[in-house]
Formats: C-alpha cells, structure tokens, sequence
C-alpha cells in the first residue's frame, strides 16, 4: 500500500508455459490508501493480461487486483477507481479461481456530496486445461459504510471452448454497494467439449447494492457445447442455443416416448434479478431462441429437441407477485 492520492499501472503481461507456482498468480496487484486530509480526489487504475498456457497454480490466477481507499475522516473527497483485465487459459491446471478483475473500492465519509466511482471490466478466454473452483469475469466490493453519490459500472465476458470447470462461472459477481447507480453486464460462451456442473450467472449477487441498480439487462448466455447439467442458472436477459455437432445427441423423433435430454438441465434453481429504479423494482424477462445450426443431417423433418428443462427446479422472479411460471421469466408464446 502506499498513501498517495493517485496511482496507475497498465500494460502488465504475464505469460507462464510451465512449472509449479504456490500461491496466487496476479498480473499486476496494486493497492492505494489516501488517509490526508488534504487530498480531495483519490484515484486508482490499473489493467494487465494473464496467459496460462502449462503448469500448476496452488491458489488462483488473477489478471488484476486492485484496491482502493480513502479514509481521511470527516473531510469530502472523491473516490475513483478502475480496472480492466483478461486471463487466457489454454492448458494446465489451476487449484482454486480464475478472475479476470478483483477490485476492491472504499470511501469512509460522512458527506453526502462525495462521489464514488469504481468500473470494472474483466475477461476470460479458456480453451484446455483445468480450474478447480469458479471463473469470474469481473468481481467488485463495494465497501461504503456512508451514504454518497456511488456509480458502480462494469462488464465481465467468459468464453470457454473446453476443458474442466470444478465450480461455478459468473460473467460479473458484485458484494454491496451504497445508495447511488450501480450498472453490471455479464455474458457467456460455452462451445464444444466442456465438463463443468455448478452454477452459471450472468451477474452474480453476494450482497445486493442499495440504491437502484441494473445487473440484467444485456447479459446474453451463448451456448454450443455438449449437453451440461446445472445446479442454479440465471440473471441473463438472452439465451442464444446452438445445435451442431457436439450436441445433436439431443435430436429426437416426435414419436420417441423415452425420456430426452435437454441441451442444458436446470437441478435446483432458475433465476432473474430485478432492475431497482427511481420508480421501484421492476421484474425482468429473459429471451430464448435457438440462434443456429451447423454441420450436416444435424436435424430433420418430424424430429424435437429440448433447449432448457428447468422440470423440478425452483422459479425465482424476485418482484413478481403471483405465481412465477416459464412464461412470466421467459417471452414465450404460450
């Protein structure tokens, strides 16, 4: 840590082909706490590339870990902080996460007037190897113990074209956040051979920020890859299904009457967060659609397939009042 008022780091590469390393892998970890009374503007920004090629990581790789502090008291002061950040994970095998950005953003003030700024925008691009626990494109923490003018912004992005996912995918996960504007997108791509079970989340919610907020709209979930069976799904406002040679095992004949398997099986829960604005909550639905199809005989006449089977899982639509059903999270025409 240093305190200073302003710190900036950018263009960080860190490439690895092989060996053991024990602990955590960051390409770049940089920290900045302003305590003074006199600095009114305490700004941090930070960006940097991890590319994971070979070897073993006893803890979790991070593209950027960034914090960022002001504590000086009853004085005003504005906050800023951004990070932007990409992992490439293309063999080997990582021991806990992956996380693109890690960021952490604090103000201790007790005037309303200060403004708190954190953005953060995160990807990861996986093609082989193994990650024991979850990938996060973008993660934020919001630590505000006082109300102010909080804009809390970001995107996350993960595209995942094989290898073994031992626990969850969360395009953006946020913790907190104080009264003010708090705007997340978080999308995903899953193609071809890929193992992994656990949850997938668009925007994943620890702590839900107190003012109004957006953490749905845009999320798009793209899928390609083998049929996956999940535990919890949810916060994407697409779903975007594509049929083609590593799922056509999901073809079926009408006149089939055995059970069939859905391109992805849904076990525990299916959900979509509100939108929090000036006017109150408001519900929010999601699309689904079956966006392409390649290779040849895939699918043909008199056949079905199954894009989602949510059968015996929990529905969750936060604000809606009735009973919630497919076709009040989903468009759907019936």
């Amino acid at each position: 840590m240093v305190n200073v008022n302003e710190a900036s780091v950018s263009g960080n590469s860190v490439i690895i082909d092989s060996g053991d390393f024990h602990g955590r892998v960051y390409g770049t970890n940089v920290g900045l706490i302003d305590s003074s009374l006199n600095n009114k503007v305490v700004k941090l920004s930070a960006s940097a590339n991890v590319y994971f090629n070979g070897g073993t990581v006893s803890d979790s790789i991070v593209g950027v870990g960034a914090s960022v502090t002001a504590n000086n008291g009853l004085r005003g002061f504005d906050v800023f902080g951004e990070a932007s950040g990409k992992v490439y994970m293309n063999g080997g095998k990582v021991n806990e996460d992956i996380v693109a950005v890690d960021m952490t953003v604090a103000s201790y003030s007790d005037d309303n007037n200060d403004k708190t700024i954190s953005k953060g925008n995160g990807s990861v691009f996986m093609t082989d190897g193994q990650v024991n626990g979850d990938i996060h494109g973008a993660f934020i923490t919001a630590l505000t113990p006082f109300k102010n003018n909080a804009n809390m912004s970001g995107t996350g992005y993960i595209e995942v074209s094989g290898g073994q996912i031992g626990g969850n995918i969360y395009g953006f996960t946020i913790i907190g956040g104080p009264d003010g504007e708090a705007n997340f997108t978080g999308s995903v791509s899953i193609f071809n051979d890929v193992t992994f079970s656990g949850e997938l989340f668009g925007v994943n919610v620890i702590e839900t920020p107190s003012g109004h907020y957006q953490l749905f709209s845009g999320n798009t979930l793209s899928m390609g890859a083998k049929p996956l069976e999940l535990s919890r799904l949810g916060n994407f406002e697409n779903y975007n299904f594509y049929l083609n040679s590593h799922n056509q095992s999901i073809v079926y004949n009408h006149d089939d009457t055995n059970s069939h398997t859905a391109l992805i099986k849904v076990t525990t829960e299916l959900v979509n967060t509100d939108t929090a604005g000036p006017n109150g909550k408001i519900a929010n639905v999601s699309n689904i659609q079956l966006s392409g199809i390649s290779g040849e005989n895939i699918i043909n006449k008199g056949q079905s397939l199954i894009l989602l089977d949510v059968t015996g899982a929990d529905l969750t639509q936060d604000s809606y009042s009735n009973e919630v059903k497919l076709n009040t999270m989903f468009n759907l025409p019936i």
